[in-house]
């Protein structure tokens, strides 16, 4: 699948369209094919990394000093779900979703949602 990548911190011209690995989901997981994702003024700032200085070590030990550890940005994204785990019992195949980044946070999924498709 096709994922928007960025693997330094800089200009729009660090972000690359690359093809990785398609997730799987987990038995408690369900995968969305994402159709639309937003780009918000943080995907922006964590881009380019510019932060005031007091924000500036704490953001940079958290998300790579020296590259992203994150390489996927994105925040919201809106998509259907294509297959779900054995253990999900909640959603099915076909449903239609729009998610924010804060809710797969509460689940764990710290990567981005620029990408095909979405596995949490």
């Amino acid at each position: 699948m096709k994922a928007t990548v960025y693997e330094k911190y800089g200009s729009p011209d660090v972000l690359k369209l690359k093809e990785i690995e398609k997730p799987s989901p987990g038995d408690n997981e369900v995968l969305i094919r994402i159709r639309a994702a937003t780009i918000t003024p943080g995907d922006c700032e964590l881009r380019t990394f510019k932060f005031p200085l007091l924000f500036w070590l704490p953001l940079r030990l958290a998300f790579g000093i020296f590259r992203p550890r994150i390489k996927i940005l994105g925040q919201e994204l809106s998509g259907e779900i294509e297959s779900v785990g054995s253990n999900v019992i909640e959603f099915c195949i076909s449903n239609v979703t729009s998610i924010s980044k804060i809710n797969l946070m509460r689940v764990y999924r710290p990567e981005g949602v620029f990408e095909n498709h979405l596995s949490f």
